[in-house]
């Protein structure tokens, strides 16, 4: 944990703990978290400054951060357990190099990629009147997403509950995409979709 907030630039200021005796085993431990910040309202990202011709940015995720367990467990049943390993790979963390994009000045939006998957999270993102269209075809989904739907989870399933690779989006100015990607090189970046007339995200 405390390497995680390093490497993320914030502090752990510590908090409330809490036993659950005779809930969970003796050597279990259940950690909750949360995060807050500050921005100034000039610097603010949003919906509201999104354009027509913006660039959407991909970055890369090799796992399934925190979403879908729950409907792993179900499909998998007992074969859980042997697939531990892959389906409990740490998360990685995209704060600083997402940051360094801000900095660039053309950066007008973002979004995590968690629950609801990749449209339903990007759409929070668009404004009224405009939509995207993002191309699977642009990056290769990583080996979990195909252990999982091997399991009998439809594509339309898949979709709305995992982020089939892709855990965090930028949205761009057009100008600075090449330089917004390079501060954004270590998550192998792709431009997945453009913003433009429409409504909502589509994923093709």
């Amino acid at each position: 944990i405390a390497e995680a907030c390093s490497e993320a630039g914030c502090p752990l200021l510590g908090g409330e703990t809490a036993e659950h005796p005779g809930v969970m085993d003796v050597d279990a431990v259940d950690l909750a978290g949360a995060a807050a910040g500050v921005v100034g309202a000039e610097a603010t990202l949003g919906p509201d400054r999104v354009r027509d011709g913006d660039v959407v940015i991909g970055l890369m995720s090799p796992n399934l951060r925190s979403n879908g367990f729950s409907l792993i467990r179900a499909v998998m049943g007992d074969d859980v357990d042997r697939h531990a390993e892959v389906l409990l790979e740490p998360s990685v963390i995209y704060s600083p190099s997402v940051m360094g994009a801000v900095r660039t000045g053309g950066v007008h939006a973002g979004a995590h990629v968690t629950g609801g998957g990749l449209a339903a999270n990007v759409a929070r993102i668009i404004p009224e009147g405009l939509g995207v269209e993002i191309s699977t075809s642009t990056w290769s989904r990583p080996p979990v997403f195909d252990l999982i739907a091997g399991y009998g989870v439809a594509e339309d399933e898949m979709r709305r509950t995992f982020n089939l690779g892709i855990g965090f989006c930028l949205v761009v100015d057009p100008d600075v995409v090449d330089e917004a990607m390079g501060e954004v090189s270590v998550f192998e970046p792709v431009m997945i979709g453009r913003v433009g007339a429409g409504a909502g995200v589509t994923l093709s």
